[in-house]
């Protein structure tokens, strides 16, 4: 599987965007890559960021 949007990776883990957005302000569980494009501030997760 590739990279998907925060949404996408949300929905595949049964999490709230915010708690991921939570996890990562943590350290918890960090985004693969952040979207440098200053409109979106999107994060992109891989299913093998962390273990659910």
């Amino acid at each position: 599987m590739g990279l998907l949007t925060i949404g996408a990776f949300a929905r595949a883990v049964r999490m709230t965007p915010k708690a991921l957005r939570l996890y990562d302000e943590l350290g918890l569980l960090p985004p693969a890559a952040v979207d440098p494009s200053p409109d979106t501030g999107s994060t992109t997760r891989t299913s093998g960021n962390g273990r659910c």
